[in-house]
């Protein structure tokens, strides 16, 4: 039962990874805060690196992949904490939830496989759980408005973007993971996100880059820091359960982590109203996910 523990952990990292996200990038700018984050935890697999280095596992095709995964990864994680930062976190985190759907219409579209019916069933519930989840005030007139809510709020627009590229970016990731090995990748990956990062904001801010650096470390040094360890803990733990198990098992337990992060959200952030609504919406995503992994 080994692989359970490991998928107990990765969801309670991962509802921690969006509290602390939540939560230090108040005060600063998110997409740097990001970059701090990505920095961090290249320092800290240096050591593990020069250790483990005979048991690496390098080629050309890996590094290509790897290279194409930190599109996903970088661009990813910094629209994350934007939405973790302008967005409610029991409104913005349940979007997530979408993503395999995401992946299912990729593999429609390039590969024509169709899901099997329960896994239609599963994309049905997921979108009734996300009408319930933004509920809010609902009439004959504005029936829709759950949906449209979605893409009034920032914070859950910059959340629908990551649905859209962590989407894609699973595909790549686990192709990364099939050339070469799993502590290989955990090792490596930040850095090429590091690298994508590193020339997306110099690109986008120029002259202020190196000060909003200095800035978000001056401030956010322990978080950024935070943020990086338990990055690296949701990542070990989720591939070593998926070393034990189905990846589909994990991936589902890993899905609960919505639910306690509206939980937390009420809990740690005062989003108290329509708490009730936001929580029965999350379990139904959930379960409509539950369908359509397993």
């Amino acid at each position: 039962m080994l692989w359970l523990i490991y998928s107990i952990l990765t969801a309670l990292f991962f509802t921690l990874l969006h509290i602390a996200g939540k939560k230090f990038s108040k005060n600063c700018k998110a997409e740097y805060l990001a970059l701090a984050r990505t920095i961090m935890a290249c320092v800290i697999v240096i050591p593990f690196i020069i250790v483990l280095w005979d048991k690496l596992i390098f080629n050309t095709r890996f590094f290509v992949i790897l290279f194409i995964a930190g599109i996903t990864g970088s661009t990813g994680f910094m629209f994350y904490m934007l939405g973790l930062k302008y967005g409610k976190l029991s409104r913005s985190v349940p979007l997530l939830n979408l993503s395999p759907i995401i992946t299912v219409l990729i593999a429609l579209m390039i590969v024509g496989e169709m899901p099997s019916w329960v896994g239609l069933i599963g994309i049905l519930i997921t979108i009734i759980g996300l009408y319930i989840l933004n509920i809010e005030k609902v009439s004959k007139k504005n029936i829709c408005h759950p949906f449209v809510s979605i893409f009034k709020n920032k914070g859950t627009r910059y959340m629908l973007t990551v649905t859209f590229i962590w989407g894609i970016g699973a595909a790549i990731d686990k192709s990364a993971v099939l050339a070469s090995d799993v502590l290989t990748y955990i090792l490596l990956a930040y850095f090429f996100n590091l690298f994508w990062m590193f020339w997306i904001l110099l690109i986008k801010d120029r002259k202020d880059f190196l000060t909003n650096i200095k800035q978000v470390f001056k401030y956010n040094f322990w978080g950024a820091t935070l943020i990086g360890i338990i990055s690296l803990c949701v990542i070990y733990f989720q591939f070593n359960a998926i070393a034990l198990t189905y990846a589909a098992y994990v991936i589902t337990i890993k899905r609960t982590s919505v639910i306690l992060s509206v939980i937390a959200g009420y809990l740690f952030f005062r989003e108290k109203k329509h708490f009730a609504t936001a929580l029965v919406g999350a379990i139904i995503m959930v379960v409509g996910v539950v369908l359509l992994v397993v």
